[in-house]
């Protein structure tokens, strides 16, 4: 059943984040600086859990799109923090908005009576993938089975 998840999953985020115009990349890096609010980059891979390098390109992307802004510190000329354009926050808000509502019409499907438990079970799930995220792809346990 976990696979059924994440086909369906894996199709409406394809889906959603063809019709805002960005790539899947792109909507993450969107979704987390909309969190985040103003961060360096290396604070957003940290957030993101992904590799500094292939955010670093992702950003680059956004930048020339004008969804995001990179702002030099005063202090510090070297300190480069990133956050959402105008339009990359209008852009954000188009991609949450639909996804509540796609949520909202998940969730329609379950019983009320069953709200809770998903709800419960869905962030299980998604605290132990963090946690194996966090400890190492599973190409890391194939290239040293030993640990």
């Amino acid at each position: 059943m976990i696979r059924v998840l994440e086909r369906e999953f894996a199709t409406e985020l394809a889906l959603e984040t063809s019709c805002c115009g960005v790539t899947l990349a792109q909507c993450h890096a969107l979704l987390e600086l909309d969190a985040a609010g103003e961060v360096s980059l290396s604070g957003l891979a940290d957030m993101a859990g992904l590799d500094k390098s292939t955010l670093s390109r992702t950003i680059e992307s956004l930048v020339r799109e004008n969804l995001v802004e990179r702002i030099t510190d005063s202090d510090d000329r070297r300190a480069v923090r990133i956050s959402l354009s105008g339009k990359g926050r209008e852009r954000a808000s188009a991609i949450n908005t639909m996804c509540d509502e796609y949520y909202g019409k998940l969730l329609s499907e379950i019983p009320v009576s069953s709200h809770a438990a998903v709800i419960e079970t869905l962030g299980l799930i998604g605290n132990a993938m963090t946690e194996i995220r966090l400890r190492g792809s599973c190409c890391a346990e194939k290239e040293n089975p030993n640990g």
